[in-house]
């Protein structure tokens, strides 16, 4: 099975050093972390589409002109 995941990737230099079931403990709380953050990242995601939605701050489609450009370009 091949893990793509970039927090796997930066610790792999510690393989060596570890005993397999050390490796086994590592490859676990790096899921764990990793399965947390993507949770925490989607909930907030879903919380501002959400808030964006309720607050009429949405279009219809992406390639509408935003009706203020705050930047005024």
């Amino acid at each position: 099975m091949c893990r793509g995941n970039a927090a796997i990737s930066a610790s792999r230099r510690f393989v060596g050093l570890l005993s397999p079931m050390a490796n086994r403990i590592r490859l676990w709380l790096l899921d764990v972390a990793s399965f947390l953050f993507l949770r925490f990242f989607t909930w907030n995601s879903w919380t501002l589409a959400h808030e964006a939605w309720v607050d009429g701050q949405c279009r219809t489609s992406m390639l509408v002109a935003a009706a203020g450009d705050p930047y005024g370009a």
